[in-house]
Order: C-alpha cells, then structure tokens, then sequence
C-alpha cells in the first residue's frame, strides 16, 4: 500500500498539488494522526492513501490550530472510499472523524472541491 501526502495550499507548494511521499515533517504529523484508520483496510485490494491536508484555521476563544484533512482511499476497483478528520494541534490526539463517504470522486484531481464541518467545544 502507497501512503502519499498532499500539503496545505500556500505553504511552498507549486500548483498543481499533486500527492507527493509523506517524508517531510508536515506529512509524517499528518499519518501520525491518521495511521489508525489504516486497520481498517487490512486484507482489502486498496493501492494507495492519500493524506490531503486540505484547509487550516485557527480555532475560536483561543483554542489553537486546526487542519481538516481527507484521507483517500484508492483501490483497483474504481471510485475510492474518503474519511474527513479535523487534527487539534493543542490536544495532540488523534485525528478527529468528521464524515464519511464511499464510491467518491472527492478529495481526487477530479474532485478538489470539499467543505467540511463539526461540532468543536473551546476548553
């Protein structure tokens, strides 16, 4: 199984972004996060996984960072599977799920286009 990282926009990345190998600091924090929803395509005929960090914002009332990212699932059947996560930089937990969905263009060259939102509780 390939596990690329695609990095935020604007942070020295050229246009396009395409997926690139997770060896730089910002792609090794992202699967940090991210490695445990790899259990669950154990024995599956998945090719690759990409870790696209897709938008940052600063939290509200002072509760740190944020980055949305969507893990894409490619398999050699066809439309991938994708999960969205919100990672907290201030709690250092695991990547939080947001949604869910499956037979997908999203998070892909052909559908770069993603909004995601969720209930988040300031300390």
């Amino acid at each position: 199984m390939h596990l690329p990282f695609t990095p935020l926009p604007g942070h020295g990345t050229p246009p396009p972004r395409q997926p690139r190998e997770a060896t730089g600091p910002a792609a090794l924090v992202a699967w940090s996060h991210q490695a445990c929803a790899l259990s669950d395509l154990r024995d599956t005929d998945t090719r690759s996984v990409n870790a696209w960090d897709f938008a940052e914002q600063d939290l509200p009332e002072g509760g740190s960072r944020a980055v949305w990212t969507c893990m894409r699932e490619s398999s050699w059947r066809g439309p991938g599977y994708v999960r969205v996560t919100l990672r907290v930089a201030a709690d250092g937990a695991k990547a939080r799920p947001v949604s869910r969905v499956r037979s997908t263009a999203l998070c892909s060259r052909f559908g770069q286009h993603i909004v995601a939102g969720t209930v988040w509780h300031s300390p």
